[in-house]
């Protein structure tokens, strides 16, 4: 492992290899910007993590081993922070002792950073240990103006808004800690002002320790400008809040975890901003990379929308039993992310509580996969999957033997699609001549997909593209462009996967089951898909219910069909590939049906079950 003191200047001031000093290494949120840091470096900066001399180092892709999932019936949630260094590692980091590093201020030669990330801080404790929380950050200031950092973005949280009532997504402007007026104008002028939002404080514990070290932060940049200070207001990070903390305990103890909530008047469980650990790191990325002008003194950093703890508990296996809300609780903390939309549109999506369970198993899993040595991805944008996808060692003895599809499954599959072709072929055969009439021959399109990790078969689908001879990997926005008329339609409503009865009918695949991998994938990633593909592919699934939308929204802005393959590999498969190996562990004839049900309401917005419209959204 590198010490930051071997790093030189020239190589500290190389175009694109600017340097970040992150305090705070072995803190929460630290260990999870290592993580996943260690497997996808920031664009054009390398990280130094500062960290007490005593204390443990972030963990690396080696001693991150010790760290990876539970098997896939009860996850383990939280982002292990007990995984011993390995002094051998290779990191795309460095790490720097924090008593060396203030005794090289002391001494007049400082190491250079261009931007300092200061995530340390107090989560509990008495008042007077809360207090330390701003005795921290003018720390934070000290150094980053001994060495050299143009800013200091300080790690705040999201309990600051605890006093203030509101169902509404809480904008930042509901609590103002006193910032020079011009940056707080500037930011308003660019219409994000509130009329009617109350200034409120916390009245005690943690948000007004958070509140007091705010109003800190912005009396010192009152007094110097220099560095430039952003106060970052973070939603509860997943794996690191008692809900996780809780689930893995659960986990720990139980087959299926037990996870008792809140129940309001509306029947529902509590709403809450979250930020999962990709998510925090490429937060951190697009604020190091933005122009100092684009950045306001405040910013909201959580994942779009308030996502129901309850659906985070199901995600990741446990079962959920309520209990009446006590007087005083909050059904809903929502952050708004009008700022965090303008410099991380991807980040401020909406995620699910799928979404959460999937990245914090990214982030604690260990040595990340790799794209093939044929890969298309140039180096540049080579980002290896995190290990998350691939099933830890010894998952072979815990999750279900590998067996040919279940006889009742198969019964099901046949009884099911002989009576869809009697009732849909009037439909298939009008999808067929409409495709002809609108695009032209040919009317099918067959695609190689893989049935078990040495066995394809081809797939058939209504054709909705058109033809390419260089085509390759999946759809994303590069590809936009070939989308025929008819094909929108189709693609919409899932009618190009008619023919796919064909192909239920023949056994390739199953009404339910993880989506069929193209070879290519398969190949890469021999271990992922030796686990996933002990389940018979399918139509519909956990997978494609939870994440379909997901993925199609973070495939969208892809330019080319390499950064396509990028992002699939990077942010797609290991979330898809962890929904798939939870179907895997539980999966039965009703869940199976419940499925197909929820499929069909999502696509198809009939009249429901509440609980299926629910499931669907």
């Amino acid at each position: 492992m590198r010490s930051a003191n071997d790093v030189t200047d020239s190589e500290a001031i190389q175009p694109g290899r600017r340097r970040v000093l992150v305090l705070g290494g072995t803190g929460k949120m630290g260990r999870v910007l290592a993580r996943v840091w260690d497997t996808a470096p920031p664009e054009g900066w390398r990280p130094t993590f500062a960290v007490r001399g005593s204390a443990p180092l972030p963990p690396t892709r080696s001693s991150a081993a010790s760290a990876s999932m539970s098997p896939p019936t009860a996850p383990s949630c939280a982002a292990s922070s007990s995984a011993a260094p390995d002094p051998q590692a290779q990191r795309s980091g460095d790490v720097l002792s924090l008593e060396d590093l203030e005794a090289q201020i002391a001494q007049g030669r400082p190491p250079q950073f261009e931007a300092v990330l200061a995530l340390w801080g107090v989560t509990s404790g008495d008042a007077a240990a809360l207090a330390g929380n701003t005795a921290l950050a003018l720390r934070a200031v000290d150094i980053a103006r001994a060495v050299g950092a143009a800013r200091l973005f300080h790690a705040s949280s999201s309990a600051i808004y605890s006093a203030v009532a509101s169902s509404a997504p809480l904008p930042e402007e509901a609590v103002r800690v006193g910032f020079p007026e011009g940056r707080v104008q500037g930011v308003h002028q660019q219409g994000e002002a509130r009329a009617g939002l109350p200034d409120t404080a916390p009245a005690g514990g943690y948000g007004a320790a958070k509140y007091a070290m705010e109003a800190a932060i912005a009396t010192s940049a009152r007094q110097d400008p220099v560095p430039q200070q952003i106060i970052l207001r973070f939603a509860n990070l997943a794996g690191g809040d008692s809900l996780f903390a809780a689930l893995n305990r659960r986990a720990a103890a139980a087959a299926v975890p037990q996870m008792t909530l809140d129940q309001f008047e509306n029947g529902r469980g509590p709403l809450r901003s979250y930020i999962a650990p990709v998510d925090l790191a490429h937060v951190m990325e697009a604020l190091l990379n933005a122009s100092g002008d684009s950045l306001p003194a405040v910013i909201n950093c959580a994942a779009g929308g308030a996502i129901a703890m309850e659906d985070i508990a199901r995600a990741a296996g446990a079962q959920v039993q309520w209990r009446p809300a006590p007087k005083g609780a909050v059904p809903c903390v929502a952050l708004d992310l009008t700022r965090l939309a303008r410099l991380a549109p991807d980040v401020a999506q909406p995620r699910s509580g799928a979404d959460l369970v999937a990245q914090v198993a990214g982030a604690s899993a260990h040595a990340a996969a790799r794209p093939s040595p044929g890969s298309q991805v140039p180096a540049s944008r080579q980002t290896p999957m995190p290990q998350a996808a691939v099933p830890p060692r010894g998952i072979a003895a815990t999750s279900d033997p590998a067996r040919p599809i279940a006889r009742s499954k198969r019964v099901m599959d046949v009884i099911w699609a002989l009576l869809l072709i009697l009732l849909l072929w009037p439909l298939i055969m009008a999808v067929a001549a409409w495709v002809l009439l609108l695009d032209g021959r040919p009317v099918f399109y067959k695609s190689e997909r893989m049935r078990s990790p040495t066995e394809g078969f081809d797939l058939w689908k209504f054709r909705t593209m058109r033809p390419d001879g260089a085509d390759r990997g999946v759809s994303g926005g590069d590809k936009r462009h070939r989308i025929t008329r008819s094909g929108v339609f189709l693609r919409r409503y899932r009618l190009d996967e008619l023919p796919q009865l064909w192909n239920i009918l023949r056994g390739d695949i199953s009404f339910v089951g993880p989506r069929p991998p193209l070879r290519h994938y398969v190949e890469a990633f021999p271990d992922l898909y030796a686990a996933v593909l002990r389940s018979r592919p399918g139509v519909t699934g956990l997978a494609t219910l939870a994440f379909h939308a997901r993925e199609e929204a973070l495939l969208a802005p892809c330019a080319d069909a390499d950064e396509t393959e990028a992002v699939y590999i990077r942010r797609c498969i290991p979330a898809k590939a962890h929904l798939d190996l939870i179907y895997q562990r539980n999966r039965s004839i009703c869940w199976d049906h419940w499925l197909i049900l929820a499929t069909v309401f999502r696509r198809f917005p009939l009249r429901g079950p509440t609980r299926l419209r629910r499931a669907s959204r």
